[in-house]
């Protein structure tokens, strides 16, 4: 943003100096310098304006191509809080109810069985309670269409009791995007252009990577290490056709500024009412203990609601969620004590700056005690790698490196239900492990027990291939993510 925009949303700042904003200005340039992020994007609300919006850095690194208030991101899971506010307004159509068992009004929804199936409700899917787990690795990086995944829940086992816990699950919200279309007749697509995007001329703001490339103002992703001082470009993450109720949509500044105001204006967009405000009331009333523990003690324990979590800084009420996709990280942070809204957005998805940058934004606008974020965060997170490190190398791997078959044995098809089909060849007298988007040689760590290179999204996967009572190998086990799942040969 040039310097005449800024000149023009200063008087509206809460101090209404010039100071001020180079303040945050010269604050957001060196924590992204710091941290190796190439590009960011920063939007203040206040009293249902936007106040401040400037872009840093880059968005594509290679060809000097600068961050603008209209850069577009994908902002992964703060689409949540758009498809729990969808819903909502379905509930507030009578076609759905929060609290229900929710197989009552969608009888095409099938559980693993019949006591989820009798008692799951919408609350309980929206706010991570149903004891079934993330399972990403269903739909991160497959061609599954929304209704195929749909009908895969009923191989999902729970891994905890109902509403006991919280158990992040991004596959709930797929499912929320396929409810709206049973109830509407609308996909989840059309439902939220009708009713949120052109109510509140979100023009901007789209489903898919394919169109954010089609304008002039998007942003590249990269993974960053801001140890050995390099920026790496990768790829985007681009099957979100399936899962964009939890993470699809893209936006910038601008239009999620208005989404902000929204929020934070009872429903209210240009004196219309867009949203019923009883629907945002029931997305931030706390149902879920989301962190039990207290870090820092600026913050309170965190209680997740529908799609935002609910804690406090400095005894401000605060509603926030963050948002992590292959190279991209978002964060939405709302003060709705003090009419305050922060929108943060990142190409780099390596480290949570997004998350500490809002608290030091909130500082400056609640005209707080400064905190020194950035400065604790970075110094705690330099421990960590070095503790890593030294662990790394006073605990190497071990084993005996010597498989129990020749290769070839543990090639071929391996399936589940649920997750699909798993291929093992032999290349190069190397095993190779094909799932969705891993296509590459694994890595023995003992006997029969293998692992896969890191992914940034998913971790690692390790593979224990398992014989049968005529020793052959029948079945491989598949760990990821706190999940043990079992694929068996074909």
């Amino acid at each position: 943003m040039n310097r005449l925009l800024i000149l023009f949303l200063l008087p509206t700042f809460l101090f209404g100096q010039i100071d001020t904003a180079n303040i945050l200005d010269q604050r957001v340039e060196k924590i992204i310098s710091d941290w190796q992020v190439p590009g960011c994007a920063v939007g203040i609300v206040k009293n249902g304006k936007l106040i401040y919006a400037k872009g840093f850095g880059y968005r594509d690194l290679e060809n000097k191509l600068p961050v603008t208030q209209n850069t577009l991101f994908p902002i992964a899971s703060n689409s949540k809080l758009f498809t729990s506010t969808a819903i909502g307004m379905v509930v507030n159509d009578n076609k759905l109810d929060y609290d229900k068992p929710i197989k009552l009004l969608v009888p095409e929804i099938e559980f693993s069985n019949q006591n989820l199936n009798n008692n799951i409700t919408l609350r309980d899917m929206l706010c991570h309670r149903t004891g079934i787990s993330g399972n990403d690795a269903i739909w991160y990086g497959s061609n599954f269409s929304r209704q195929n995944l749909f009908a895969r829940i009923k191989y999902l086992e729970p891994v905890a009791e109902l509403r006991v816990g919280f158990i992040y699950t991004n596959y709930m919200y797929i499912a929320l995007g396929e409810i709206i279309k049973i109830r509407t007749g609308k996909t989840w697509e059309e439902y939220l252009t009708e009713k949120i995007f052109k109510p509140l001329s979100m023009n901007n703001t789209v489903f898919s990577i394919e169109e954010i490339e089609k304008t002039s103002d998007f942003a590249k992703p990269y993974k960053t290490d801001f140890i050995n001082k390099n920026k790496k470009k990768i790829n985007y993450y681009r099957q979100t056709q399936a899962s964009g109720p939890a993470n699809g949509i893209n936006s910038n500044i601008i239009d999620l500024s208005k989404w902000v105001i929204c929020q934070l204006s009872k429903g209210k967009y240009n004196n219309a009412n867009v949203i019923p405000n009883s629907v945002i009331q029931e997305t931030m009333k706390p149902l879920n203990i989301s962190s039990n523990s207290i870090r820092d003690k600026e913050l309170s324990y965190e209680l997740y609601g529908m799609g935002r979590t609910m804690t406090t800084y400095k005894n401000h009420l605060m509603s926030q969620h963050g948002g992590s996709i292959n190279g991209f990280r978002s964060q939405i942070t709302l003060f709705p004590d003090d009419s305050i809204g922060v929108i943060i957005l990142t190409n780099s998805a390596d480290h949570k700056i997004t998350s500490y940058l809002q608290l030091e934004i909130a500082d400056v606008i609640l005209e707080l005690n400064k905190t020194q974020w950035h400065e604790r965060v970075l110094e705690r997170t330099k421990k960590q790698f070095e503790n890593q490190i030294a662990s790394n190398s006073s605990n190497p791997k071990t084993g005996r490196m010597n498989p129990s078959k020749k290769l070839i044995n543990y090639t071929g098809f391996y399936e589940h239900p649920a997750y699909g089909e798993i291929e093992i060849t032999l290349k190069e007298q190397k095993l190779n492990f094909s799932f969705k988007t891993f296509n590459e040689p694994i890595t023995q760590i003992s006997n029969d027990k293998y692992e896969t290179s890191f992914n940034d999204q998913l971790g690692s996967y390790t593979i224990t291939f398992n014989t049968n009572g005529q020793n052959i190998v029948d079945k491989l086990t598949l760990e990821f993510e706190g999940v043990v799942e079992k694929f068996v040969k074909k």
